[in-house]
């Protein structure tokens, strides 16, 4: 018995591992707005050390596709691949499909620089007045 104890304790010794997860798509999600734009947020969560002290937290890494959401789509198709270096067992990987809201962006139809004084743009007050004509009231030239 107690060499099969001593292969138990071996076999579930804490080591460090190469995790990777394959999110492939997701199907029929909920939102509340108008439009969805899915996103992907995996944390791996270690479990800590036996040298640890008690008061230490556990460590996580966080990766995410935040910067590049599906736009659009209740249904989407993500085919990412995520991957960390974890301690098992005792680590937890948690995956989150979140809601990225896209900053609106709003575009002025009329540009301070082109609108003249007199509500006109200024493209053609210049070639108005440098007709080259002489005939107005200010021209200085005697």
């Amino acid at each position: 018995r107690l060499a099969a104890l001593r292969a138990y304790k071996n076999v579930f010794a804490a080591r460090e591992v190469v995790v990777r997860v394959h999110v492939l798509r997701a199907l029929d999600l909920v939102h509340s707005g108008s439009v969805c734009n899915p996103c992907l947020s995996v944390k791996f969560l270690q479990a800590p050390r036996e040298g640890d002290a008690p008061h230490v937290q556990q460590r996580f890494t966080r990766l995410t596709t935040r910067d590049a959401p599906l736009i659009d789509t209740a249904k989407p198709l993500f085919f990412e691949v995520f991957e960390a270096r974890v301690r098992l067992p005792g680590a937890l990987v948690r995956i989150e499909v979140k809601e990225r809201t896209l900053p609106g962006l709003l575009v002025p139809t009329i540009y301070p620089w082109y609108v003249g004084a007199g509500g006109g743009s200024g493209a053609s007050k210049e070639r108005n007045s440098g007709s080259g004509s002489g005939s107005g009231s200010g021209s200085g030239r005697g």
